[in-house]
């Protein structure tokens, strides 16, 4: 995910210094649907479980804040 972040940054600054060329936009299409793809595969179900599963009132804000993290 992280490789990923700073290919897309890279790209979104090779943009910025080239702005006529139109395939930096199509690359970072498709950056962002893998990464998309990736975290909803990997983790980004997992805040979702995190969240229901937790019973204790105390514990639940703190738990919370850190699964969504």
């Amino acid at each position: 995910m992280f490789t990923l972040m700073i290919l897309i940054c890279g790209f979104g600054t090779a943009q910025a210094a080239i702005s006529t060329n139109t395939s930096f936009p199509w690359g970072i299409d498709a950056l962002l649907i893998v990464s998309s793809f990736l975290y909803n595969c990997s983790m980004g179900t997992l805040t979702n479980t995190l969240c229901t599963e937790i019973f204790s009132t105390l514990l639940r804000s703190k738990s919370v804040v850190l699964a969504r993290w």
